[in-house]
């Protein structure tokens, strides 16, 4: 499951390194987006679900998502992402639940962060896309890394029933109290990591 939300550049712009700026549109605002899903094994790790939020950045002219928070719900995972992207992921437990055409979830349920979705599938609005998603991120020594990611997805589109973001003392969820959706999906995707590439 996937939302797109739309941020004030200048709020946006503090989530950000430094060397990258937000891609904003005429309005002053950016894009960002939250994917929310349960993988099948792969590579020698096991199965594992994740939650993870980011804006849309520039770098040299080239488009791409700079990660701002993440929770995967395997330990092992959270360390293969850490180790080989730096992402800012957190461990915390993630419950994904489908009741008819309903998909909701629960993430870092009854702790002081975390959050909840629930999206309802529109039968009538059925999706098909594939496209190359460029990650951003920092290798722990300090060097900006490009990570790949070929992706298909398939289903339909969302309806947002209900969003809530509990930021806690967390910064960076705590600018984005109060979003509201401006795209949602229900989709099943396939894709691949590619080895970071030093920038």
């Amino acid at each position: 499951m996937a939302i797109a939300f739309q941020v004030k550049a200048g709020d946006a712009q503090t989530l950000v390194t430094a060397n990258l700026k937000v891609k904003s549109n005429e309005q002053g605002l950016v894009t960002g987006g939250m994917e929310i899903y349960t993988t099948d094994q792969t590579s020698g790790i096991p199965s594992y679900s994740i939650a993870f939020i980011y804006l849309e950045v520039m770098s040299q002219e080239q488009a791409g998502n700079w990660p701002i928070w993440g929770a995967v719900s395997d330990v092992k995972a959270l360390e293969h992402f850490k180790h080989f992207y730096n992402f800012p992921y957190i461990h915390k437990k993630i419950k994904i639940e489908t009741r008819g055409n309903q998909q909701m979830a629960s993430i870092g349920e009854g702790e002081e962060e975390g959050l909840m979705l629930s999206l309802q599938k529109q039968m009538d609005k059925a999706v098909a896309s594939e496209g190359l998603a460029r990650i951003y991120s920092y290798s722990t020594e300090g060097q900006m890394l490009l990570t790949e990611i070929p992706w298909l997805a398939s289903g339909h589109q969302g309806k947002v029933l209900s969003l809530e973001i509990r930021a806690g003392k967390n910064k960076t969820l705590q600018l984005l109290e109060g979003v509201q959706p401006s795209y949602s999906q229900i989709s099943t995707n396939a894709f691949s990591y590619s080895k970071p590439l030093k920038q």
